[in-house]
């Protein structure tokens, strides 16, 4: 799957639904669930967006039978999603928290001023919308003290846990010039959206970050446009 596309426009739920389909074309020879993480080289790109209305639309084509669809907010100081979702006509859909560690170690460390590392199982939750069904995670910031440092933890075993209770999880990502978690995450993933304002489609910080994910072994999904008319795709690394 190769797009570049304008979010912003009414066709938007349209091709996002063709690239949804381009994911859900190729299912994992094991039959687990696949990880598709969305982000950018700058922030305000719209990869918030992306990675929500994918998700919705996954989950509004599961069915009964199926796992649940997952959207993981893992841009840790943002939460973007969580202020999406907790919107005062959309908290009364929410269902919640429940355990998003199943078992595993979580994808969140936090660090205390002396430098010691300390576990804080119930720092993030899932919530489930009643309507659609769609499982998202959230942190609970209160539980932090002064000085605790938030930091992105990734453990292999642990994304390979989640496939089996997730049929997809769409995974947001920060901002690539903030953070380069999206490095980190990429080998343990099914494919990596990138997300871009139109007017910086030919920007060479895209490729760069593109071929950064290749590097490290991740599989690059395309590129995404948001704001301006939909364009020829990258192809490739080239």
């Amino acid at each position: 799957m190769d797009n570049r596309t304008n979010p912003s426009s009414q066709a938007a739920s349209s091709v996002l639904k063709q690239v949804l389909q381009g994911i859900q074309s190729s299912p994992r020879p094991d039959g687990l669930g696949k990880i598709i993480q969305v982000c950018a080289a700058n922030p305000k790109m719209g990869t918030s967006f992306v990675a929500r209305n994918l998700a919705e639309l996954a989950a509004a084509n599961s069915g009964y039978d199926e796992k649940r669809v997952g959207l993981f907010d893992c841009d840790l100081q943002q939460q973007d999603q969580t202020g999406f979702f907790f919107a005062p006509h959309r908290a009364v859909d929410m269902q919640g928290p429940y355990d998003v560690r199943f078992g595993g170690s979580g994808f969140w460390a936090v660090q205390t001023p002396t430098g010691q590392y300390k576990d804080m199982p119930n720092l993030c939750g899932i919530f489930i919308n009643a309507k659609s069904g769609l499982a998202f995670t959230t942190l609970f910031w209160d539980q932090l003290q002064a000085g605790d440092q938030l930091q992105f933890f990734v453990n292999d075993a642990y994304w390979m846990h989640l496939r089996s209770q997730f049929s997809y999880i769409f995974v947001d990502m920060p901002a690539f010039d903030r953070s380069q978690d999206c490095l980190a995450l990429a080998p343990h993933c099914d494919g990596t959206i990138i997300v871009a304002l139109a007017d910086e489609a030919e920007d060479p910080l895209h490729r760069q970050m593109r071929d950064r994910i290749i590097q490290t072994g991740g599989r690059y999904e395309g590129l995404i446009l948001n704001g301006g008319s939909p364009i020829q795709a990258l192809k490739g690394a080239g």
